[in-house]
């Protein structure tokens, strides 16, 4: 006759399992969430260094708008302003494409001056050919995003370090003007 031989495990053991299993989980899960953190942080800081360069090395930093003088005839004169490339509306975000950003409301013809047969702005994203990581880096109006999906901003005209352009992400807080913003001068 065979001896009772016990197989598979109690509950009290199966219970100390999961307890430890459960320890080990809470210990790691911190530093995993702090590592992506500061993996977006970081891939948010490349992404603005690599469009302050791109917006560098472009020849031309104004264009020259045609645009309808909404206070004329039903024809319209036609009036010449400049507008700064790369943010047409002012509004210190980097520009999408205009016919798919709201925001950009002109309705213009423009020209670059260092080429003038050029006649279509498309943002910056489409205007540079910046290549990107994957397309999540883009969205559906053609802005260039941080890690947390806010487009890109822009600054002209102060001093942003040792150029006249300033490019920075809103960080983690998702508000400009915070302590953790990303920014290219810094």
């Amino acid at each position: 006759m065979g001896l009772g031989v016990r197989t598979g495990f109690t509950l009290t053991e199966l219970l100390i399992v999961i307890t430890v299993i459960a320890a080990l989980m809470a210990l790691g899960l911190p530093s995993y969430f702090s590592m992506g953190k500061q993996a977006r942080i970081g891939g948010s800081k490349t992404l603005v260094m690599a469009v302050q360069n791109a917006i560098a090395s472009y020849s031309e930093k104004v264009w020259r708008v045609v645009e309808r003088n909404p206070s004329a005839s039903a024809f319209g004169q036609l009036r010449r302003i400049d507008v700064q490339l790369w943010d047409l509306n002012d509004d210190s975000v980097i520009d999408g494409d205009p016919a798919l950003d709201t925001a950009v409301a002109f309705p213009v013809d423009i020209h670059d001056p260092v080429n003038p047969s050029r006649t279509t702005y498309h943002g910056f994203y489409d205007m540079v050919g910046m290549p990107l990581p994957s397309r999540s880096g883009v969205n559906d109006q053609r802005q260039v995003v941080d890690a947390w999906k806010q487009p890109l901003r822009i600054g002209f005209g102060a001093t942003y370090g040792t150029r006249q352009v300033g490019v920075w992400s809103c960080g983690p807080d998702l508000k400009t003007g915070t302590t953790d913003d990303i920014c290219s001068w810094k």
